[in-house]
């Protein structure tokens, strides 16, 4: 059977199937809005898949994130990553033309898998190991010295990467990548430290090659191309093809972005009554994640979300306002012998939450009028999860979006499914799932919900 990106015709109509069955699922699921509106789950998707708003989303973001850097005096540079030709030896299970000294460029840990492991057993690589490979090298090449120190010298990079699979299924990149004009050789040099392969440094004059680009007429524009080979034209209800089964077939994400904008999550918030998003990236932000409380300010101007309530206010004046502003419980605090202050979120059950086993003396004082329950203050958002029904929960991980979410949000999504028993076990520890958090993308794998 004749194969088209490493898929067959039969990968293809599994592909298809499964986003009828999503589609279905999201087109009959349906919910009431507070201004008594019945809508779907269709009706509020970004999905890529099935969104008709998640090109106009995606532009909007590009356009955006391209402005906000050009406005910094920030210089563009397209890179484009690709593997060495060896790697294609491993999907056979052929490693002989693998050469030792390269074996830092091939991981051997939790994040993005133990391949060093599975080439020394002698085991044939898959397609997904080896989008883990490129990533790695993606990672090392920010985990570098040299843009590290450019972060502990007060400034910093930003990037939008596109992935795209070559014919024969293995997968390179595509990067917009910005940072100031001092900058550009140096990250050049790690460039070629970090992304071996002899196409990536093939000579185009002087000083650019295929990899490392830096005469740019218009940034937008040269990812913007890679972008629309992804895009499935779901408004014209174009069938899925090869390419759009690939992603999906091999849990891909088409793009990843450096987190340089506000996050998608309180844009869409705030999206209502502002939606410039260069102008609320380029104000003073103030976020309490635990909360879910954020402050904008901007000379005599602020915005303030809280939980699912915006208001702007300008010279302390009320000028627009939407959502229901949040319930305060009086009878619930954050206990601590210096602060106190009630948690601003609706609260429907009766239950006195105490964050520190310490204060347990205080349950004296409660205990005969509220059900006690202890909760750790770094476990506090994790208990929304817990709420979730099971197929909630398990779409909310496969479908994560780390541009719109704290990644510690992604590891409390893991730990509770393996908790459920959908995941197998492995211990989760939060605090690795930081803000410097990289995806180690077997997490798309689709576990057995049966």
């Amino acid at each position: 059977m004749s194969e088209i990106y490493s898929l067959t015709s039969d990968d293809l109509n599994a592909v298809k199937a499964k986003i009828d069955k999503q589609r279905y699922y999201l087109e009959n699921e349906t919910f009431v809005t507070p201004n008594g509106e019945v809508k779907s789950l269709l009706d509020v998707s970004f999905s890529a898949n099935h969104s008709e708003r998640y090109f106009s989303r995606i532009l909007n973001k590009v356009n955006t994130f391209v402005s906000y850097n050009l406005s910094r005096d920030y210089v563009p540079v397209f890179m484009t990553v690709t593997l060495d030709g060896y790697f294609r030896d491993f999907l056979k299970g052929d490693f002989s033309r693998f050469k030792s000294e390269d074996f830092k460029s091939i991981p051997n840990n939790e994040r993005f898998g133990y391949l060093l492991d599975k080439l020394a057993s002698g085991v044939s690589f898959s397609i997904k190991d080896l989008y883990s490979v490129i990533s790695h090298q993606f990672h090392r090449f920010l985990r570098s010295y040299t843009l590290q120190n450019i972060k502990k010298l007060g400034f910093d990079y930003s990037y939008i990467r596109v992935t795209e699979p070559h014919k024969d299924g293995v997968p390179h990149f595509h990067i917009l990548f910005f940072c100031r004009p001092d900058d550009v050789l140096k990250i050049k040099n790690e460039f070629e430290k970090f992304f071996p392969a002899p196409q990536n440094h093939k000579k185009i004059d002087d000083y650019q090659t295929n990899g490392f680009q830096t005469d740019i007429r218009s940034a937008s524009g040269y990812i913007l191309k890679y972008i629309l080979k992804t895009f499935r034209n779901v408004i014209e209800d174009k069938e899925p093809d090869y390419l759009d089964a690939w992603y999906i077939h091999y849990r891909i994400p088409r793009l990843i972005t450096s987190h340089t904008l506000v996050g998608q999550d309180l844009y869409t918030k705030i999206a209502i009554l502002d939606d410039d998003w260069y102008y609320l990236s380029s104000i003073d932000i103030f976020r309490d994640t635990l909360r879910d409380f954020t402050i904008f300010t901007d000379d005599n101007r602020k915005i303030i979300v809280n939980y699912k309530h915006v208001q702007i206010f300008n010279c302390g004046r009320l000028v627009r306002e939407y959502g229901t502003a949040p319930v305060i419980r009086k009878d619930i605090f954050l206990i601590n012998k210096k602060v106190k202050f009630v948690i601003q979120k609706p609260i429907e059950f009766n239950i006195l939450k105490i964050f520190d086993v310490r204060f347990s003396k205080f349950l004296k004082i409660k205990k005969q009028k509220y059900e006690i329950e202890f909760v750790y203050l770094d476990t506090f958002k994790h208990k929304s999860i817990k709420k979730l029904s099971l197929q909630s929960l398990f779409e909310h991980y496969i479908n994560f979006d780390f541009d719109m979410y704290e990644p510690a949000r992604f590891g409390m999504l893991k730990k509770e499914l393996i908790e459920r028993g959908v995941l197998p076990y492995e211990q989760i520890i939060l605090n690795d799932y930081n803000s410097d958090f990289v995806v180690n993308d077997d997490w798309l794998r689709e576990p057995d919900l049966n």
